[in-house]
């Protein structure tokens, strides 16, 4: 049987929920930016002194020409798929800037992202392959989400779900939720919150700080050992510079070990305090009911078949929203 609670009210409503939209930048292989980095390669490559000024010209195009007759691929002085990844692998593996569609570079001293990439044991263009792969995962993963929960849509498996992870059903209606023609009910807030991160994420407009300080990231304090850290959105001490990610040192140990499950756990949980801002996670008092990121985050993994990260499963078990509800379903 399902049951309906009221709570006390969250210190924050939900009209901008559905106010920005974010869109996912196309990958482009002509732009000026990949050309020089063609140009750059062709030379390192083949000795050449071409201009790297971005631009396609004969002797541009008849150097692609002469580095396909040598890879023994169609001469034809296109660039495409074939010829980029010839020019990856004789580089030894360095990445295109075009083929990185979420971050292109990192933010912040160079000297801290050196420290950063040498403690993970990876070169600058390993690391962002890395980052740009796991965000394009993070992007399905909560678009599936997403999808699961729309009304209409919600399987029994989905609604299951939801009660096991948040313990109310979907269609729960929160006494503090101020209800629009998208946010009807608990599942709504849920699906609307990993549609909005996915979109932030594939818009490609967050920056990427290669350590933990309030230099970079002002809503931090200045401890790096974490995973990450990140700002607060509208509600960050300064918005105008709000869309940044700390990564931490946490994070750089995973990526070195391997962890690729802890290096996207990361990235999709630190979006959501740009998008949502303070207190998505903060329960402390009266705020932060049903908000949990890791509850989100739990909820994202095993809707689609996946086992959640041990950090994210035991940050949703410990939240005190969670204890007041097994009061009431003991």
């Amino acid at each position: 049987m399902e049951r309906s609670y009221q709570f006390q009210a969250e210190p924050f409503e939900f009209d901008y929920e559905i106010a920005e939209e974010w869109e996912t930048p196309p990958l482009n292989r002509s732009s000026r930016e990949y050309i020089k980095w063609v140009q750059q390669s062709l030379n390192q490559i083949l000795g050449l002194k071409l201009s790297t000024d971005g631009m396609m010209g004969a002797q541009t195009r008849s150097a692609i020409r002469s580095f396909q007759q040598k890879r023994g691929l169609k001469a034809d002085g296109i660039l495409g798929a074939q010829t980029e990844a010839a020019i990856q692998a004789a580089l030894g593996g360095a990445v295109a800037p075009a083929t990185l569609r979420y971050v292109k570079s990192f933010s912040g001293p160079a000297a801290e992202c050196a420290a950063a990439l040498r403690r993970a044991g990876k070169t600058q263009a390993e690391a962002l392959a890395i980052i740009d792969a796991q965000i394009a995962v993070a992007i399905k993963l909560l678009r599936k989400a997403a999808a699961d929960l729309k009304r209409g849509s919600r399987s029994t498996a989905t609604r299951k779900l939801f009660l096991k992870i948040f313990r109310v059903w979907p269609e729960f209606v929160p006494t503090w939720l101020k209800q629009t023609a998208a946010i009807k009910d608990r599942g709504d807030v849920v699906q609307v919150r990993c549609a909005k991160v996915a979109d932030l994420l594939a818009s490609g407009r967050i920056r990427y700080f290669c350590t933990i300080n309030s230099t970079n990231c002002p809503d931090c304090g200045n401890d790096a050992g974490g995973f990450g850290c990140s700002s607060w959105g509208d509600e960050s001490v300064d918005p105008a510079n709000s869309r940044v990610i700390c990564l931490g040192n946490a994070f750089w140990d995973a990526m070195k070990n391997g962890d690729t499950l802890s290096v996207l756990a990361t990235i999709m949980h630190e979006p959501f305090h740009i998008y949502f801002g303070q207190y998505v996670t903060a329960h402390v008092m009266n705020r932060g009911k049903f908000g949990g990121i890791d509850c989100i985050l739990k909820f994202v993994f095993e809707a689609n078949g996946r086992v959640a990260p041990q950090l994210e499963s035991d940050g949703c078990a410990n939240r005190a929203v969670r204890q007041e509800l097994a009061e009431l379903f003991d």
